[in-house]
């Protein structure tokens, strides 16, 4: 980042306008930048894709993860068979050979039970911590922020198997046996606020809701715009043609972000995803050179409040809807566990000048 602030204007930019933007694990490394003093100045817009919402849990939470980070510290050098007094010797390490010792060392503490984490751990001075766990610092408040995710994630028919997973394919009796097995007494109340939330949708929809990252947003952009920081939420909730119809899945915004969807065979469909990447790639790179994502081409799209969220929901037609899903997203049961990967990319740090 240093690199592109003193060079971006070789290329045509502006060293003073300059937008980070990562998705998943990019996501979390976006918001680690804004409790990262050393780069106050390097960038002053962010934009998160379905990463980095929530908090680690507090300072026991960061302590207990600092203590399981330096088992695995001490396992991977004892299976590439180096002294803790001469961890330097790492460097040198085959890329191949610190992999296998590093899964090896993941694997030793998960039939420990314990789970290793891939954040960096706030010291006070470096990384200051989620701001969730430790507080906004002042200096980042003044960057706009662009932060959402997308209807499925990790949740969608892609992943979560229910039935033959073809939603699209399911008669009455089907789709009820399913609703009954995955909310059980709840059903009546989650099918209601289903309907209210999305009416447009298939009512088999339900049953592949991300909530983790969707709550995370939500909570994320209020506690935000309580703290002073300009922030706009977003979902991405287009359905993709692919096995008779898909619930968008974690990375499925990225070829509209991107402006190449008619290259993804299994989400291009025909006159919608061209309008589509045109709005989405329009309002990032609006975000990027004005620090507000609102331009001609979708809705007009409100910052979030302390108390309230817009949502610009893109999708075959993007709207804008305020708190829509609150209701929704507070009843819906938590799914069983699953482990959130954290090794998405931080794709993107330019600087743009207006015209």
């Amino acid at each position: 980042m240093k690199w592109v602030h003193e060079n971006i204007e070789n290329f045509g930019g502006d060293p003073e306008n300059v937008t980070i933007f990562g998705q998943s694990g990019g996501g979390s490394k976006v918001i680690s930048l804004t409790q990262t003093p050393a780069a106050d100045g390097l960038f002053h817009r962010a934009i998160m894709e379905s990463g980095g919402p929530s908090g680690d849990g507090g300072p026991e939470a960061v302590k207990q993860n600092r203590a399981t980070n330096q088992e695995a510290a001490a396992l991977i050098l004892k299976y590439l068979g180096i002294p803790e007094t001469e961890a330097s010797r790492i460097e040198d390490v085959d890329w191949y050979d610190l992999a296998q010792a590093t899964m090896n060392a993941i694997y030793t503490l998960n039939q420990e039970g314990k789970r290793m984490g891939w954040a960096p751990l706030p010291d006070g001075e470096y990384f200051l911590g989620h701001p969730l766990d430790f507080g906004w610092r002042k200096e980042s408040l003044h960057i706009p922020m662009l932060m959402g995710s997308v209807l499925g994630e990790f949740s969608g028919n892609f992943d979560r198997k229910i039935g033959d997973s073809i939603k699209n394919k399911w008669d009455e009796a089907t789709l009820d046996q399913h609703l009954t097995e995955f909310f059980g007494d709840k059903k009546e109340e989650m099918v209601r606020l289903f309907r209210e939330a999305y009416p447009e949708r298939n009512l088999a929809d339900v049953l592949f809701l991300d909530t983790g990252l969707r709550r995370g947003f939500l909570n994320l952009c209020k506690e935000r715009a309580k703290a002073g920081g300009d922030t706009w939420n977003w979902m991405f909730n287009l359905e993709s043609p692919f096995n008779y119809g898909t619930v968008a899945w974690h990375n499925a915004e990225e070829p509209y972000v991107f402006h190449n969807a008619e290259y993804i065979e299994s989400q291009y469909i025909p006159q919608v995803s061209e309008r589509l990447e045109d709005q989405m790639a329009g309002a990032w790179v609006q975000f990027a050179t004005t620090g507000d994502p609102n331009f001609p081409g979708i809705p007009n799209w409100p910052k979030a409040t302390p108390d309230s969220v817009p949502t610009m929901r893109f999708d075959a037609v993007t709207d804008l809807k305020v708190d829509y899903d609150k209701a929704l997203m507070e009843a819906y049961p938590d799914p069983p566990p699953k482990g959130f990967p954290g090794s998405g990319k931080m794709y993107a740090i330019f600087g743009l000048k207006p015209e």
